[in-house]
């Protein structure tokens, strides 16, 4: 919406007769907002942000005081009321960086509790993060958390890199622990690879958190759950898989199958999660359910294994218009009444672009990018 106003700004501008010289300060200042603007669209594509989120913040923030600057001389020689629109701007962001400021403040539990610390450890090229929360805090499934985290070596350096991470744990009461999945690649990131290779001993480190960030996606209400992950993408599936375990032992929830389907090249990411992965197949017994599936599909292994009935590892890459067939076809649920004909309702859960073929019957189902 703001490029589009800019857009039209500009267009009337250079449509209308008068002359706009340079040396004259509100129309610099309107060249200096634009370009800032504009520059700060141009990096918000995902490419850019998604591989050099750390650049791409302190950008952001640059960009925006800039065009707030900008705003500024262009409206210092204009009439009250319009710089009365960009005081009540600056207002508005001052109390929200306010309010967000105390709100980290009393989430970390800095008055009275001390700082959070974080755990670094590291399973072959994998981070795993453990963030000791100073004040329980709650987290619903599929939550993130942005992180600040002090490490000896970079000190107070640090605290000028943050990072969002999905938080892989969940709890139906409030968390006194976070654990983190964080894929190495570069800036913060890689930083944590770095120091968790080099002690000797594991230490922990001084953190700040903001968040929780992001809203939960309702899985209860559906009989049948495909969970799909590639990757790293397992960090978000994860709280997911235990709430909606906890939900079916509660008798809360409807589901009487999960299958958990997860691409990976190589079995390292698979041993990292090893723990998390072996902590929902053990929730998973109640009343002999026995809901859940894990099939772990990977490229480079030389054969196929079977971990446990409920668990098994594959040679190759899944054939998911296959997979989602037998799921919408129920074959794998277990039924109370042998009798029962309903159609069950079916979610898919996560990252990869599912396409069914026109032979599947078409059931509810979600996407979740």
């Amino acid at each position: 919406m703001t490029l589009l106003l800019l857009l039209f700004h500009v267009i009337v501008a250079q449509m209308s007769s008068q002359s706009f010289p340079l040396d004259v300060s509100d129309n610099r200042g309107a060249v200096l907002a634009a370009s800032a603007i504009g520059f700060l669209v141009l990096i918000s594509i995902p490419t850019f942000r998604n591989n050099f989120y750390e650049v791409f913040m302190r950008l952001h923030q640059g960009l925006a005081i800039l065009s707030i600057y900008g705003i500024w001389e262009h409206l210092a020689l204009q009439s009250p009321l319009a710089r009365l629109c960009l005081y009540v701007l600056i207002g508005t962001s001052a109390l929200s960086l306010l309010f967000l400021s105390c709100l980290i403040i009393h989430r970390n539990g800095l008055l009275g509790y001390g700082f959070p610390r974080t755990s670094i450890s590291n399973s072959g090229d994998v981070v795993l993060l453990k963030v000791a929360l100073s004040r329980p805090v709650i987290v619903d499934a599929g939550q993130s958390v942005c992180l600040w985290v002090l490490t000896p070596s970079a000190k107070l350096r640090s605290l000028w890199q943050m990072h969002p991470f999905v938080v892989a744990s969940w709890s139906d009461s409030p968390l006194e622990t976070l654990d983190l999945l964080v894929e190495p690649r570069s800036g913060l990131t890689q930083k944590f690879l770095q120091f968790s290779k080099s002690q000797k001993a594991q230490k922990t480190c001084l953190t700040l958190f903001g968040g929780p960030h992001g809203t939960s996606i309702p899985v209860t209400d559906y009989d049948v759950v495909l969970m799909v992950a590639s990757g790293y993408g397992i960090a978000a599936q994860l709280p997911y898989l235990k709430k909606l375990i906890y939900e079916f032992n509660s008798r809360k929830a409807r589901t009487r199958r999960i299958h958990l389907v997860w691409k990976l090249v190589t079995l390292e990411l698979a041993v990292a999660v090893k723990d998390l992965l072996d902590s929902a197949l053990m929730e998973d017994t109640f009343d002999d359910g026995y809901i859940l599936k894990i099939s772990i599909y990977i490229e480079h292994i030389s054969q196929s294994d079977d971990i446990s009935p409920r668990a098994t590892i594959v040679k190759g890459v899944p054939d998911f218009d296959a997979l989602l067939r037998e799921e919408v076809k129920g074959k794998y649920i277990r039924r109370v009444q042998d009798k029962e004909k309903k159609r069950e309702d079916m979610m898919v859960l996560g990252k990869l672009a599912l396409q069914p073929t026109h032979a599947v019957s078409n059931p509810r189902s979600i996407g979740i990018d």
